[in-house]
């Protein structure tokens, strides 16, 4: 089904050829006002989308937007992700109505399935919102690029992270209480966001309100610090006093258990989101965010065998979470009470990764790429069975020293 008519794209050159491509999943069209390129992480450029469900049964889409880059690592790549800003809400694929959207490009995920993986494990639990992501292919100004998630944009919205947005006004309690959407990136200076590193050396970057008034920054920031000083106080594990009177132990053993399954590299390291509700001083972990890196990985990098923890003993937080017994057998319970259902989902995603096979062909002829045996559909459902019986065995750890 693809047919060049120019030369093949290489990792060192983004020149894109002519294919005459059969896409097999539904189909974005972007074409952007006057065919301008896409330059930067900055600036929208003007441009118009369809979508084609290409016989997927999601409805059609027309209108307009804004495109601009996104990502950290991978806009480096010949592939690139995309942000979207509709001009109308819209939803999309099944997906809540939403003006903002996101094309993942997986460029080091040439299998294409481990952020799936961890949405279905991520969906298994009781954490409030997982994104949903959707393969499509996508053609850009008249060119094949490949094959893509599209997904929502991690952001405050009632059918997403359901907190308060601040206003500029808001800079007194109890309006300046919430809601903060806060995420943990080791990134925080090469981008120069607004944030903190705690003294644990924990990378904090205020996402929204987007700007943060000098009021909610002092806020929130101050209010982290409190956190990571009842957590590391020699009475954090005192249950009113210590660290549970700052963070909702439910979801972060949800969140972690996603992180720890799929062992994440960028778990807790980069992409760890969590938010706080006005009114309320508890932290709440979630939603999960970029997993290119998990599920045995070959890019990674650190190795990623299916054995040994991993979050757990790499994580500042997290080691000390784990030295408090109360709540290593609450994860310990957690995991045990779901491990029926995550125990189904490495057969169900070994059948996603078959039925994209053909896309998948259509993304490797045009970016000139082998997909390696780490990268097969066999091996993603492997990795996680192994993984789950090797925490099945070893799910209740002696607290960490």
């Amino acid at each position: 089904s693809k047919v060049p008519t120019g030369t093949p794209a290489t990792a060192a050159s983004q020149a894109a050829p002519t294919w005459h491509v059969e896409p097999e999943l539904p189909i974005v069209r972007i074409d952007t006002d006057n065919a301008a390129p896409i330059l930067d992480k900055e600036n929208y450029v003007r441009a118009t989308m369809t979508l084609d469900p290409n016989g997927s049964g999601f409805a059609a889409y027309t209108g307009t937007l804004g495109i601009k880059g996104r990502g950290n690592s991978t806009w480096g790549f010949p592939k690139k992700p995309y942000r979207l800003k509709l001009d109308s809400k819209s939803p999309m694929m099944g997906i809540a109505s939403s003006k903002d959207w996101v094309l993942l490009a997986n460029w080091f995920d040439k299998s294409q399935i481990r952020t799936s993986a961890a949405e279905a494990i991520s969906k298994s639990t009781d954490l409030a919102w997982t994104p949903t992501y959707r393969h499509v292919e996508v053609i850009l100004n008249g060119q094949y690029v490949g094959v893509y998630q599209f997904t929502e944009a991690v952001k405050p919205a009632s059918a997403r992270i359901d907190i308060e947005e601040l206003e500029e006004t808001d800079n007194a309690e109890p309006e300046i209480t919430g809601g903060h959407l806060l995420e943990i990136d080791a990134r925080l200076e090469e981008h120069d966001e607004p944030g903190i590193r705690t003294p644990r050396n924990v990378p904090v970057v205020i996402k929204q309100p987007e700007p943060a008034t000098p009021q909610q920054s002092a806020y929130i920031l101050g209010h982290v610090q409190d956190f990571e000083d009842a957590l590391f106080a020699p009475n954090f594990a005192d249950p009113v006093n210590g660290y549970r009177r700052y963070l909702d132990v439910d979801s972060f053993v949800d969140h972690y258990l996603v992180q720890e399954i799929t062992r994440n590299g960028d778990g807790f390291w980069s992409s760890t989101y969590f938010y706080k509700e006005r009114g309320d001083d508890h932290f709440y972990f979630g939603p999960i965010w970029d997993f290119d890196r998990s599920v045995g990985s070959p890019v990674t990098v650190k190795p990623q065998p299916a054995d040994g923890w991993y979050s757990r003993t790499t994580a500042p937080w997290v080691r000390r979470l784990f030295q408090d017994p109360a709540f290593a057998a609450e994860v310990d319970a957690r995991f045990r009470e779901l491990l029926p259902t995550f125990s189904a989902l490495p057969e169900q995603l070994e059948a996603v990764g078959e039925s994209l096979g053909p896309a998948i062909d259509n993304d490797e002829a045009r970016w000139a790429y082998t997909v390696g045996a780490a990268d097969e559909p066999e091996y993603i459902e492997d990795w996680l069975e192994t993984r789950l019986a090797w925490m099945d065995a070893n799910s209740t750890p002696a607290p960490t020293p």
